[in-house]
């Protein structure tokens, strides 16, 4: 028997049990890869937790715990790594807060919830690292840094966000200065996460928090477009920027130029034109 841990005043009825990612290379799968797991150890008894992912041994850092370079969409996913680790040494520490006796199935049901492990901000990040356009990409890290404004909860799970937790991230984003148009591309962008969350596991599906067809009463999007009020130039307005004397406010002549290409180009938005490459031209058309 080992005697009870004192810290700060406070006795602890059990010895605190310790995690640590590692590669079970005990198990090879048929494509030559070995399971990433949680490894928890308490009173010399072990215990392993999937997390979902497995890699070559010469894929894994034994040292760090964490993926090296060679393997395919390694930083996003070795942050996922960093938060689930958070989150174990998270539940250890409230543990011994309360006072609570460890128990395996205690910690792994924390740690899992409901569903498969994971946050929503992890989930974001796996889906980035996984993302291979750059618009794409960038629009799911613009959503996700949006939302962290809003609700800055390392631990926020999928089953937090319901209608309420919706309206409430609207009101955020309109009272931010932002429009309508620019909150439905938020909300659109969440609502893939979402869906994506629920083919993968990590959400029940009886929690859509959006509206369809099985779900009549909840979050829509389709009200958004009409809160924007957008600004058109008149054909007169438009036809002096056109005859515009360049020559004149020669320190003018770029910032009209783009204007006008954009305006050309069926509104394309600047950060679009900016991205353009002479390679997007074919056959003489964009």
């Amino acid at each position: 028997m080992f005697k009870p841990e004192q810290q700060s005043g406070v006795w602890y009825p059990f010895k605190m049990a310790t995690t640590k990612i590692v590669l079970f290379t005990s198990k090879v799968l048929n494509n030559g890869e070995s399971p990433i797991l949680m490894r928890v150890i308490h009173k010399r008894k072990i215990n392993y937790i999937s997390l979902g992912y497995a890699c070559q041994v010469e894929q894994w850092n034994k040292e760090a715990c964490r993926l090296r370079r060679n393997f395919r969409g390694y930083q996003a996913k070795n942050r996922v790594l960093a938060s689930l680790e958070d989150r174990a040494q998270g539940i250890l520490d409230e543990m011994k807060r309360l006072n609570k006796p460890f128990t395996f199935p205690l910690f792994e049901e924390q740690f899992r919830g409901d569903t498969k492990s994971c946050t929503v901000y992890e989930f974001f990040e796996l889906r980035i690292g996984e993302i291979h356009k750059s618009n794409t990409k960038r629009t799911y890290r613009q959503t996700k840094n949006a939302l962290f404004k809003f609700a800055p909860n390392t631990h926020l799970m999928f089953a937090d966000i319901n209608y309420p937790f919706l309206k409430k991230f609207e009101t955020h984003l309109l009272n931010n200065g932002m429009s309508g148009g620019g909150v439905h591309f938020y909300m659109r962008t969440l609502r893939a996460v979402v869906n994506e969350a629920i083919n993968r596991g990590y959400f029940k599906r009886e929690l859509y928090p959006f509206a369809n067809q099985f779900n009549k009463n909840g979050y829509s999007i389709g009200h958004l477009n009409s809160v924007a009020s957008p600004r058109a130039l008149s054909e007169a307005d438009m036809e002096r920027i056109k005859a515009f004397p360049v020559e004149q406010y020669p320190h003018l002549k770029k910032s009209v130029q783009y204007f006008l290409f954009s305006y050309y180009a069926r509104g394309i938005n600047f950060t679009d034109m900016a991205q353009l490459r002479w390679t997007d031209l074919y056959n003489g058309r964009l």
